[in-house]
């Protein structure tokens, strides 16, 4: 498996295969990603912001994740304590979001991987550490995250979220 960058050229196969990830969350009766989010134009700009990641494998695509430097002003609003002093302000820490796995390609370790090449990024750029959240209800989510040692720092509701359930389960790692 290997790293590269999407490409705007790939936005309609970046599309399906959020779109399997949206199906693999409805399987599992949770209602993240259920209501337009992420959308087109959120993918088209991560692509835009060089911030969206692939994992390939030969000509496949086996995964994405959105990968920031930039902080994150929802993790500002944070009930609980990071691991990592930064703010969204003075980020010392990277950002992942919207890490998606094809389901059609068969269970790889493509999430792992993405994780630990996310982590690599951040110690790359000098950063203390790797944030994310999650939903409450994303098991299997929550169970990686366990597994490659990230911590539950606390909860966050999302603003402006058509979600019924906007609360996440924010997590962080020091790399």
């Amino acid at each position: 498996m290997e790293l590269r960058k999407a490409e705007l050229s790939e936005l309609d196969e970046v599309m399906d295969v959020y779109e399997d990830g949206r199906r693999a969350l409805a399987d599992l009766g949770i209602d993240q990603w259920q209501h337009g989010r992420p959308s087109r134009a959120m993918l088209e700009a991560d692509i835009a912001n060089g911030e969206l990641f692939a994992c390939v494998e030969g000509d496949s695509v086996l995964g994405y994740v959105m990968f920031s430097l930039r902080g994150d002003a929802s993790y500002d609003r944070l009930e609980g304590s990071w691991l990592s002093d930064g703010d969204s302000e003075n980020p010392d820490y990277g950002v992942v979001h919207r890490l998606v796995a094809d389901s059609r390609t068969g269970r790889r370790g493509v999430a792992s991987f993405l994780m630990g090449q996310a982590e690599q990024l951040a110690r790359a750029a000098g950063m203390r550490g790797v944030r994310l959240d999650t939903h409450p209800g994303n098991v299997p989510m929550h169970r990686l995250l366990a597994k490659l040692g990230y911590t539950k720092c606390g909860t966050f509701h999302l603003v402006g979220c058509p979600e019924p359930v906007t609360e996440r389960y924010a997590y962080e790692k020091l790399v």
